[in-house]
């Protein structure tokens, strides 16, 4: 991979800190910009593949129920009850 050399503005106190920062820590500040840079990369690549997974479960989602096989929301919300009511039985220990 060929390098290009990138020239930014940036607030003099902000760079003083991370210079100092850097240095405090034994960091080479070329290579923590690199490795900031990459790390950017990488979070937006995560957040496409997040997006596109999840779009991909609400289209399935969607699919599904208009094939009618949902639950509405009076059947989900007694399914809920009936959980939460086993939940707490088993919590306080007492049987059905």
């Amino acid at each position: 991979m060929s390098e290009q050399t990138v020239s930014f503005s940036v607030d003099s106190g902000l760079l003083d800190a991370f210079v100092h920062t850097a240095e405090k820590n034994s960091c080479d500040n070329t290579e923590l910009l690199k490795g900031f840079m990459a790390e950017y990369v990488q979070q937006d690549v995560r957040r496409q593949q997040y997006e596109e997974w999840f779009r991909g479960k609400v289209e399935k989602g969607l699919a599904e129920i208009k094939a009618g096989l949902g639950l509405s929301s009076e059947q989900a919300e007694a399914q809920m009850e009936a959980f939460k009511a086993s939940a707490e039985r088993v919590h306080t220990g007492s049987r059905p």
